[in-house]
C-alpha cells in the first residue's frame, strides 16, 4: 500500500467521524472523513479538467483550513506535484517561485492573494473555492516512489530560497517513524491523541504532523486565527502541540511576568522551586519544589494547557533554560531537528529522555557523523535527491562520498546530538576570531525575557555588535550586556547595541514564519545602524 493509499484508506475508514477539526474561537468545526472524501473528490475533477499532465506543477498559497489538506490530497492524488507557498511571503518572491518551478496552475485562498498573484505573475490565478469539477472517486494515481512529489521552497536564511524535492518515497520512509515516536510520547498506539497545529502546513515539518495524523487515522484540530492562539489551544485542549522556540519562549516569559506580580511568598515559592529542580540541595529550595509540585505547578499547566502531556520543538534551537523550565513544570518538550532536505527530520529526543541542550539521537535508518569544520553529515532514506533544476547547488549539498552537509556545526556524544550554529553563520572578526551568533543571542534571550529578538554582527567587523527589538529598556540591556562582558572571551564581546522598539515580523522579511533569522536580509537592513555603532 503506497502512502496515498494508506491516507485514503484512513480517511474512507472514518466515514462520518472527524478526521479533521477547524478551529474558530471557541468553537470546533468538524470535517468527517466523507466531508473530505468529497472535497479531495471535487477538486481532483476539477484538475482533470485543466488537461494537467503527471508532474506537472500545481502551486498554491492560502491559509490552513481543511480545504487546504484536500487540495493537497487531490493533487498527490493525480500525480502533480504539490508546491504550497507561505500565504506571507512576499508577492515578488511568489512570481520567483512560480518561474522557478514553472508553475502550471496557481491556487489562492482569498481574494486578497490571488489579486497579489495576478499582480506579480501572468499565470493561471484560482481561488481554492472555485475549485470545484465533476468528483472523481476513484484510487490515487500510481505514483514513482523517487520521482518529485512535492516541491518545497527553503526559507532562505543565508541566501537564495531553492526547491527542494521531496520524494513519495522519502515520506513512505519517515511517515512510520513518526507514528512510532508520537505513540512512544503518548503512551499509546490508538489514534485518539488531541492534536492541535498552529504552524503554516506549507512548511515540510508541519505537513509531516499532518501526514502523520493521516497515516494513523488520528484527526487533526487546524488553527484558523493565530491572533486568537491562547484561545484555540483552550477550545482544542489537545494532548500536543508542534512549537517553534519563539512561542514557548514566550509562553514562559507571560508565566514569569505573571509570577513578578504576585505577592512575595509566591514569588519566593517559584524561585525556590527552579532552584532546587536546576539541582540546589538546600532544604528551603527542597521544601518549595514539594509544595510548587503540588499546588502552583499544576495551576501553570492547567494554564498552559489542561490536558497538554508534552510540547514538541522544531525549526531552530531552543534554550536549554526554556527547556529545563517546562520540565520542572512536569511539561517534558522534546526537540525534533531536520531540515526540509532530511524530510523535516534527521533526530528526535526519545521519551523520557530529552536532555536541555540537545536534540535526541538518529532517528532509525539515519547515519550521522562530523566532517570538516565540525559540519553535521548524514545518510538515510529521508534524504532529498536534490534541488529544482539546480544542479550546482545540489551538488554542492553533497560530499564527496555521497553525505548530506547539513551547513550547521554539531558535536555527538553517545549518539546524543548537540548542534553548535549555522556553518554559514559563523561570525569572522577581522582579528580572525569566529564566533556563533547562535550562543551569543542565545545568552541575552534568556538575559532579556521581554525582548523580542536579539541578533548578533559582527562579520568582517572589529567587534560584536547586537541589535536588540521589541519592548525592551536601553538600561536592561546595558546591564546585560555589562555582566556578559565580564565573563567573556575579549574577542566575544558586545562593544554596542541598538534599540529596535518595533516587533520583528515575516511579513518584514527579517524572519521567517518559524522564527529563524534571515541574516542576509538583516545585515543588510541594519548595516548603516552597524556602521555608525563601530565608528563610535
Amino acid at each position: 500500500m503506497t502512502v496515498l493509499e494508506r491516507f485514503f484508506d484512513r480517511i474512507a475508514a472514518r466515514g462520518t467521524e472527524p478526521i479533521l477539526y477547524e478551529v474558530r474561537g471557541d468553537q470546533l468545526a468538524p470535517w468527517s472523513g466523507a466531508d473530505l472524501r468529497d472535497r479531495i473528490a471535487q477538486i481532483r475533477g476539477w484538475l482533470r479538467e485543466r488537461a494537467l499532465q503527471a508532474g506537472d506543477r500545481v502551486a498554491w498559497v492560502a491559509d490552513n483550513s481543511a480545504a487546504w489538506v484536500a487540495l493537497d490530497l487531490a493533487v498527490l492524488a493525480e500525480g502533480l506535484v504539490a508546491v504550497p507557498w507561505y500565504p506571507r511571503q512576499s508577492s515578488r518572491e511568489l512570481a520567483q517561485y512560480a518561474e522557478d518551478c514553472d508553475a502550471r496552475l496557481i491556487v489562492a485562498g482569498d481574494e486578497r492573494l490571488a489579486g497579489l498573484l495576478r499582480a506579480a505573475t501572468d499565470r493561471p490565478v484560482t481561488l481554492l473555492a472555485d475549485a470545484v469539477g465533476p468528483p472523481v472517486y476513484a484510487p490515487p494515481r500510481p505514483t514513482v516512489p523517487v520521482a518529485p512529489f512535492t516541491l518545497v521552497y527553503t526559507s532562505g536564511t543565508t541566501g537564495t530560497a531553492k526547491g527542494a524535492i521531496v520524494t513519495e518515497a522519502n515520506v513512505a520512509a519517515m511517515l512510520p517513524i513518526t507514528a512510532s515516536a508520537l505513540e512512544a510520547m503518548m503512551g499509546s498506539s490508538a489514534p485518539d491523541h488531541r492534536v492541535f497545529h498552529y504552524l503554516p502546513l506549507c512548511f515540510l515539518g508541519s505537513r509531516v504532523v499532518l501526514w502523520t495524523c493521516l497515516w494513523r487515522g488520528n484527526p487533526i484540530a487546524l488553527s484558523t486565527q493565530l491572533d486568537q492562539l491562547a484561545q484555540e489551544l483552550a477550545t482544542a485542549r489537545p494532548h500536543y502541540v508542534l512549537n517553534v522556540p519563539l512561542l514557548l519562549e514566550r509562553m514562559r516569559a507571560r508565566v514569569e511576568a505573571g509570577i513578578a506580580q504576585r505577592a512575595s511568598p509566591v514569588r519566593a515559592l517559584w524561585a525556590g522551586a527552579h532552584r532546587a529542580a536546576a539541582g540546589s540541595r538546600r532544604w528551603r529550595d527542597r521544601a518549595a519544589l514539594a509544595i510548587a509540585g503540588r499546588s502552583l505547578f499544576p495551576a501553570v499547566r492547567k494554564k498552559l494547557g489542561p490536558e497538554l502531556r508534552c510540547l514538541l520543538c522544531g525549526s531552530a534551537p531552543l534554550a536549554p533554560e526554556t527547556q529545563a523550565w517546562f520540565a520542572h513544570l512536569g511539561l517534558p518538550v522534546y526537540q525534533v531537528y531536520g531540515l526540509t532536505e532530511t524530510t523535516a527530520i534527521l533526530t528526535m529526543d526519545v521519551p523520557p529522555d530529552a536532555v536541555p541542550g540537545t536534540v535526541g539521537r538518529a532517528i532509525p535508518g539515519v547515519q550521522l557523523r562530523i566532517g570538516d569544520d565540525d559540519e553535521l553529515q548524514a545518510q538515510g532514506p529521508n534524504l532529498f535527491p536534490g534541488y529544482w533544476r539546480r544542479p550546482a547547488d545540489t551538488a554542492a549539498a553533497f560530499s564527496a562520498d555521497g553525505w548530506f552537509r547539513t551547513g550547521d556545526r554539531a558535536s555527538l556524544d553517545g549518539g546524543v546530538l548537540r548542534i553548535l550554529g549555522r556553518l554559514k553563520s559563523v561570525i569572522v572578526l577581522t582579528s580572525g576570531h569566529k564566533v556563533s551568533p547562535e550562543g551569543v543571542e542565545e545568552v541575552f534571550r534568556a538575559a532579556l525575557p521581554t525582548a523580542d529578538q536579539v541578533v548578533a554582527f559582527g562579520h568582517q567587523r572589529k567587534a560584536l555588535l547586537l541589535v536588540v527589538s521589541g519592548p525592551v529598556s536601553r538600561e536592561a540591556v546595558a546591564d546585560a550586556v555589562s555582566k556578559y562582558n565580564d565573563d567573556a572571551a575579549h574577542y566575544r564581546r558586545v562593544a554596542a547595541f541598538h534599540l529596535h522598539p518595533e516587533v520583528m515580523n515575516p511579513e518584514g522579511g527579517w524572519i521567517t514564519a518559524n522564527g529563524k533569522l534571515k541574516r542576509a536580509a538583516l545585515e543588510a537592513a541594519f548595516r548603516p545602524t552597524l556602521d555608525a555603532l563601530e565608528q563610535r
